[in-house]
């Protein structure tokens, strides 16, 4: 089984930990991510909706929500 996941290391600790994880052949660490993988550009979507079916959605969406505060 081979997943991939990506962390955020908030203690330093926690580098060392992953080092020796890597000697065990427990896991492997991969130092860099390409950001473009992480978060798609806003320029991929843009001209998909017309103006038209951007202002439908958004009022739809506002419907919704506001049906979903009622309960």
């Amino acid at each position: 089984m081979q997943d991939t996941v990506i962390i955020e290391i908030t203690n330093p600790k926690a580098k060392d930990l992953l080092t020796h994880l890597e000697e065990l052949h427990w896991i492997k660490v991969l130092n860099k991510v390409p950001k473009e993988s992480l978060i798609l550009p806003k320029k991929k979507f843009r001209g998909i909706l017309s103006k038209k079916q951007g202002l439908d959605l958004k009022e739809h969406i506002q419907t919704s929500r506001n049906e979903w505060g009622d309960i």
